[in-house]
């Protein structure tokens, strides 16, 4: 009867496979944190030429509308800045798959041809960041310890599962200034009406004098502008940034699909199974602990 691969991977095999490295795909929050500071002051800067010009009003909407603005372009050049950082590095991993950089004539059922693949891989220049590669060396090193390809599908699986976790906790920074964005656009009109119903009360209340309502006008033009161009930044960056997102997250869901896919081919598929392994039987004993472990399965795989 076919068995069924375990859900469950144990200790024992857990600490079999913990060697080696473990690549992931975070970005450098430290890269974000400049890109953001920097892009931030470059479009200030860049849209000084547009003061007192026709296009004045992209020099107010970036420049004159208070400290809101600043801290939404800050936070929509991290999100910009995860994009590329991921597109590059869903870009590496895919490559590595594409230059297939193992033997794939090697014998798994040579315990000494299946060391000589694992230095390859380790002396591989990609080795340190490549999640394919550390992968297939802790798979290599798990069957060499075990030569159970039940137990070794049955990590695979169960590292896959935490390989999607991690990728998904990777975009928590993402999620949140996607989320903060629109609610400082929100916060910078309140900010704005607030300020415009105080320059309109002063209006009703003050003296009869020309200047003076002029003045209180200005303030409740300027009040309006910092209300509507705060929250119409934010959206717009929002807009502009979550299309890009989706799409780098969907890439990076379909590299570990395509990760899962190349091991199995490559590598899993590969394993001799039990019927194929040798067994060298020296007394009744050897003979009879080899037929347990070739027919009985081990506690561990119900």
């Amino acid at each position: 009867a076919e068995e069924k691969v375990p859900e469950m991977v144990s200790a024992e095999d857990e600490q079999l496979a913990q060697q080696g490295v473990h690549p992931g795909t975070d970005a450098n929050f430290f890269v974000q944190l400049l890109v953001g500071l920097l892009g931030t002051v470059l479009t200030a800067v860049a849209v000084l030429p547009f003061k007192g010009t026709k296009a004045a009003y992209i020099f107010d909407l970036i420049n004159n509308r208070g400290p809101i603005q600043y801290i939404e372009l800050y936070m929509g050049f991290m999100v910009a800045a995860i994009l590329v950082l991921k597109q590059r590095i869903i870009r590496n991993q895919t490559r590595v798959m594409y230059d297939n950089p193992i033997n794939l004539q090697v014998d798994l059922s040579d315990e000494k041809q299946v060391h000589e693949l694992r230095k390859s891989i380790v002396s591989n220049e990609a080795y340190t960041s490549s999640i394919t590669l550390s992968r297939m060396d802790r798979l290599l090193g798990l069957w060499i310890a075990t030569k159970d390809i039940g137990r070794v599908s049955g990590w695979a699986s169960a590292e896959s599962g935490r390989d999607t976790s991690t990728s998904d906790s990777s975009y928590s920074l993402t999620r949140v200034l996607i989320g903060a964005i629109p609610i400082l656009g929100f916060i910078g009109t309140v900010q704005g009406l607030g300020s415009a119903v105080s320059g309109f009360a002063s209006f009703l209340s003050g003296a009869a004098e020309l200047s003076a309502i002029k003045g209180a006008i200005a303030n409740v033009t300027i009040g309006l502008g910092v209300a509507f161009d705060t929250t119409f930044l934010a959206l717009m960056l929002v807009t502009f940034l979550m299309f890009p997102l989706s799409s780098i997250q969907r890439r990076e869901e379909n590299l570990f699909v395509e990760i899962d896919i190349y091991l199995d081919e490559v590598l899993v598929s590969k394993f001799p199974s039990p019927e194929q392994q040798p067994i060298v039987i020296e007394n009744l004993e050897d003979s009879i602990e080899a037929a347990f472990r070739r027919y009985i399965p081990d506690p561990d795989r119900y």
